[in-house]
């Protein structure tokens, strides 16, 4: 499709996405004089009634949740060109790039995870699902205000069960969304986990290719066990992420509203204080966010260490036993070298030295003595670290052959433009994607 110079009044000046399903832009609204977003369907599908009725749903359905974690609908029309429908412009980007940027830390993804919910919350209250959570979908803006988006997939939760089909992403589909084609709040809280488990662990809890792929994992893996033995996050969160992961319907806790009051909950007892601004401030530079000691204990202790901090911890406990090897052994040198100096002075005979010198020929013989002693020592203790350690071995001027660090951060499948200077493409596209979602029919 050509790029249109208008539509209706909306004047489209930033090609943001462009497919076979629909074209999206960045684009001016004189009349308001504002920045919009505008999604334009392709003129194909506009004329098939099924894809043209799917598309009007995005928009209605969207337009029905009033709330500020979900992107808001402005207008809807049609024109030469086709259907479009305009939205609010979120600059910002994806929670996929806040993922692939590096680890969250724990009190940030709650506070992610928790406004999902409360968007989610409000479209459940409008009897809106959702059907398509996934961080691709979650936008933090400029503000770092989080607002779900990409309605492209919803529906109705009174929608008759199997008449919308299969819709959704691999991976993030709950159990019963792709077996049996039915949906339901359980199946978008079912989202959120799979969401809050790939912000705390860095990796999606459901890697699968295809839909006969996802369905084989779902059937033989469970990510829960694994989950369970991350001690180093805190029992509440992973408590929270395993009751929204459950794959059995009657296991899994049931509405946004109770995990929101699990979260607070907390959140209240961690003293965690975050807040739009404060993850602002922290996605621009992770440095600018420190917890407070105080306030997460289980968490300080429960951290992960990298190979840098373990070498740095090793090389501390050899300097203190090293600190206690010849700290005593000095006092000691120095009582002996004063002994000496004194008995040399009161056993001297007529024909010795003068007293200064026979003191000081006394005392260095005794440095003499114990410096071989610290020798003998050192020589002992550091032998028997290398023979009697834990399986470590030092060498001289060679550097420690140790495992590289875990990487806890999904591998990056493109370079990123900087953090908040425009939307993503992934951020504002809804139609389905040609390898993990479903393609609406071509007529």
């Amino acid at each position: 499709m050509a790029f249109p110079t208008h539509i209706a009044d909306i004047q489209p000046f930033v090609e943001l996405h462009v497919s076979s399903w629909a074209s999206v832009y960045k684009a001016y609204q004189p009349s308001l004089d504002r920045v919009v977003l505008l999604k334009v369907l392709n003129p194909l599908f506009s004329k098939q009634e099924e894809n043209a009725a799917w598309f009007k749903s995005e928009a209605t359905l969207t337009a029905k949740v009033e709330h500020p974690n979900v992107v808001s609908i402005y207008g809807y029309g049609e024109c030469e060109d086709g259907l479009y429908f305009t939205a609010e412009f979120v600059e910002g980007i994806t929670l996929r790039e806040v993922i692939e940027k590096g680890s969250i830390p724990f009190p940030i993804a709650l506070f992610i995870a928790e406004q999902m919910l409360l968007g989610l919350q409000a479209a459940h209250k409008q009897g809106v699902l959702h059907r398509d959570l996934k961080p691709e979908n979650v936008l933090i803006s400029l503000e770092g205000h989080v607002k779900l988006c990409d309605f492209g997939f919803a529906s109705l939760v009174d929608t008759e069960e199997g008449a919308e089909g299969i819709r959704g992403t691999i991976g993030y589909m709950a159990p019963e969304v792709i077996l049996e084609g039915t949906s339901s709040e359980p199946s978008d809280v079912f989202a959120v986990g799979a969401v809050l488990y790939e912000m705390v662990l860095g990796t999606r809890a459901y890697a699968a290719e295809d839909a006969s792929s996802y369905i084989e994992i779902l059937q033989s893996h469970d990510p829960i066990p694994y989950l369970e033995s991350c001690t180093f996050i805190p029992d509440s969160i992973r408590s929270v992420c395993i009751r929204m992961l459950q794959k059995n319907l009657s296991e899994r806790v049931g509405s946004a509203t109770e995990v929101i009051a699990s979260i607070r909950s907390i959140v209240q007892g961690e003293h965690w204080n975050v807040s739009s601004h404060v993850l602002s401030e922290w996605w621009s530079d992770p440095r600018s966010y420190q917890i407070p000691e105080s306030s997460v204990p289980e968490l300080r202790d429960r951290a992960p260490v990298s190979n840098a901090d373990s070498n740095q911890g090793v090389n501390q406990q050899k300097e203190n036993k090293m600190a206690w090897l010849w700290r005593p052994s000095l006092a000691i040198l120095l009582v002996a070298a004063l002994i000496a100096f004194v008995n040399g002075v009161r056993e001297r005979p007529s024909h010795s030295p003068a007293p200064q010198e026979m003191g000081e020929a006394a005392a260095l013989n005794a440095v003499s003595m114990a410096s071989t002693a610290l020798d003998t020592s050192f020589v002992e203790h550091t032998e028997g670290e290398k023979g009697g350690g834990e399986g470590e071995t030092e060498e001289p001027n060679t550097k420690s052959k140790t495992s590289p660090p875990i990487e806890l951060s999904a591998p990056s499948q493109s370079d990123s433009s900087s953090i908040g200077v425009s939307v993503s493409e992934d951020s504002i596209a809804s139609e389905p994607d040609l390898l993990d979602e479903v393609e609406p029919a071509e007529g």
